[in-house]
């Protein structure tokens, strides 16, 4: 059985800052809402045997899955400013800022008739 909808992530900052509070879910087609429950860590096995994955894939669709769930933690993360480790927003705006240079340019030209060189 598959199930048709999207993940919902909710962060909330506490009112004395610091961390906060994530709410996770999954919003059915059918109008029918799932509530991801607290996580719960465990101990592993001296062995590193994992019985079961946190989330199977295949489940939940469009977009669902552990791809759908990523997706969407990933972009409740970026909403509220998060980052990847590694991450250079600085050459992201820099190339933004150039292309619409390039466009006020391209636009300029135009206006006044003028070849660009």
């Amino acid at each position: 059985m598959n199930i048709k909808g999207k993940w919902e992530f909710q962060f909330e900052p506490t009112i004395f800052g610091g961390d906060g509070n994530l709410y996770m879910g999954f919003q059915r087609e059918d109008g029918r809402r799932e509530l991801v429950k607290p996580f719960t860590l465990e101990l592993q096995a001296e062995h590193g045997l994992v019985i079961d994955p946190t989330l199977k894939g295949g489940f939940y669709q469009s977009p669902g899955g552990a791809t759908g769930f990523l997706q969407s933690a990933l972009d409740e993360a970026w909403r509220i400013g998060l980052r990847p480790t590694g991450h250079d927003s600085s050459q992201t705006e820099f190339d933004a800022l150039a292309r619409h240079l390039e466009d006020m340019r391209a636009i300029s030209f135009a206006k006044l008739r003028v070849e660009k060189p």
